[in-house]
């Protein structure tokens, strides 16, 4: 946000809309990264009551789907897969066998308790961003990092990767562009 404000792009704050921001708990305990002139767009929008049915549909379904993602797979991942992988003696087998489990553990770990605070986001009225998307069918890493955890993929590539490589072209840090990029 103070990004924003520096940028132009906010122009007045105000004190309850900044705190209902920063205080919103299902995006401040485990959802995705909000952008404050999303966020506060989707928090000072009417619902209609039909609206609000459909919101409370979708927020019962990813809290459903959140809790099998989390407490059903992932558990059953780490319990029947990661924990006794480590038990085993340690061979490049085990190691491979090891990488995917704890990968796919992460994932519906991960998955699961942010589609439950987008679940209870949309029950209070506010449409947060998915966080996945399907990361696994990738077809390259790039798209593979745009499918996973995306706010948060999303929040370094526009506040942290393209400020610096803008920098480093601007004011020629680097001979290439190319270095630049591969840098930043």
């Amino acid at each position: 946000m103070l990004i924003q404000i520096f940028d132009g792009y906010i122009t007045k704050v105000n004190i309850f809309d900044l705190a209902y921001f920063i205080l919103f708990f299902p995006t401040l305990s485990s959802g995705s990264i909000d952008r404050s002139i999303r966020f506060m767009e989707e928090g000072n929008k009417v619902i209609k009551p039909r609206q609000y049915v459909e919101y409370l549909g979708h927020g019962i379904f990813k809290i459903f789907q959140g809790v099998v993602y989390k407490f059903l797979i992932g558990f059953y991942i780490q319990k029947h897969f990661t924990s006794i992988i480590l038990l085993r003696p340690h061979t490049l087998i085990n190691a491979i066998k090891y990488m995917y489990s704890y990968s796919f553990y992460l994932f519906f770990d991960f998955a699961g308790y942010s589609l439950i605070a987008i679940g209870v986001s949309y029950i209070m009225g506010i449409k947060t961003p998915e966080n996945f998307n399907l990361p696994f069918i990738s077809k390259d890493i790039k798209d593979f990092w745009n499918r996973w955890h995306i706010s948060l993929s999303f929040w370094f590539r526009d506040f942290i990767y393209n400020r610096f490589v803008l920098s480093a072209l601007k004011k020629k840090w680097f001979k290439s562009k190319y270095t630049a990029l591969y840098i930043g």
